[in-house]
Order: structure tokens, then sequence, then C-alpha cells
């Protein structure tokens, strides 16, 4: 499902993933980098830069097994302006092995 929002986003707002991982590191941090997870893998986290983007707008985030799209979610927007941020996908029973990104 997509969430519809009233808030445009600035022409120049982005997002960039920098760093897909199997793990986090007690400080937060991403362990184990790559694109590719041994099968069972519980937890794919990625870490994403972002700048000039506004709360309550509309953004979706895709997850890509071998070129597929395998899960999406989407929300409002609610980390301010700029920063680094991360999130994850969980699959019960863990991950297929596979090229995440």
């Amino acid at each position: 499902m997509w969430y519809e929002s009233a808030v445009t986003p600035p022409a120049d707002a982005s997002l960039s993933v920098t760093a897909i991982s199997s793990g986090l590191s007690p400080e937060l941090e991403p362990v184990n980098t790559g694109e590719v997870f041994p099968v069972g893998t519980p937890r794919i986290y990625y870490w994403i830069e972002f700048q000039n983007m506004v709360d309550g707008m509309s953004w979706s985030r895709a997850l890509l097994l071998d070129g597929r799209v395998v899960r999406t979610e989407s929300e409002a927007w609610e980390r301010g302006s700029e920063g680094v941020a991360y999130y994850w996908f969980d699959a019960q029973g863990g991950w297929p092995t596979g090229r995440y990104e």
C-alpha cells in the first residue's frame, strides 16, 4: 500500500543508499556489508544519506533480489531535512541467497 501525502517534496530532495548489510554493530554501523548474503539471513539492513527532505512527504523503499522487487514499504518521511539513517527488511525464516539492492 502506498502512503499518500499532501506535502510536495522539493525538486532538490535526494536520498542515496550508502551500504547494505546483514548485521548492525552496537554503534549502529553496518556489519557484513555487500550485495550477496547467505541463505537464511533474517534481516537485510540498508543505510541512506538524505538531503532536502521534508517531514510529512510520502516516500517508499523497495528491496530487490536478483533484479526483482520482493518487498516494498511506503510511509510519511519523519527524519528531518538531512542526515543518515538505516532501515531493514525482515524475512520470517530468512532471506534466500542472491544479489540484493
